[in-house]
């Protein structure tokens, strides 16, 4: 029978490789809902070998991350092939978190992304609106979350929502 690889990548809430990967226990299921692994991890990045390749349906895995004091994470589809590896790139974000947005200033975001700084600041009628005297100037934490902002993409992602909601009020 065929095979495959999965590569499992636990990252945490700060997008960086997971430092203490013990008692991270992942769960591998593929399609026919048999439970192929279910252990701890050594570290934050595993290849799991040898997962069977069924050329149907069987072949849509499940990957499930979990540990104590952290929300689970998991993907599916996750489709293998014979002789190829699938990355599998998950983050656990813990379950008690704070988020800091210390760097995001207007005037960060008008130097480094000008097109994304329109659109947020577009019903603003002026800076003093954006950040009034006494109070720091920093970006709503809700748009900031939402938006990818990495990819080389992204830019365009903009651009196309910009035209979207072109003459709306």
């Amino acid at each position: 029978m065929a095979t495959s690889k999965i590569a499992v990548n636990v990252y945490d809430g700060t997008r960086q490789l997971l430092s203490n990967a013990s008692e991270v226990f992942v769960r591998i299921i593929d399609g026919n809902q048999k439970s192929l692994v279910a252990s701890h991890l050594q570290a934050a990045k595993v290849l799991f070998a040898d997962l069977p390749v069924y050329n149907n349906f069987g072949d849509d895995y499940t990957v499930l991350v979990s540990k104590d004091g952290y929300l689970g994470a998991g993907f599916r589809p996750v489709r293998v092939v014979a002789g190829g590896s699938v990355p599998v790139d998950v983050m656990l974000l813990p379950k008690k978190r704070r988020y800091d947005f210390a760097r995001a200033s207007w005037t960060s975001l008008k130097a480094s992304r000008p097109t994304l700084f329109a659109l947020l600041a577009a019903h603003a009628p002026s800076d003093e609106a954006r950040h009034p005297k006494g109070r720091r100037a920093v970006i709503p934490s809700v748009s900031w979350c939402m938006w990818p902002w990495h990819g080389s993409n992204s830019q365009a992602q903009i651009s196309n929502l910009l035209r979207a909601f072109h003459g709306i009020n």
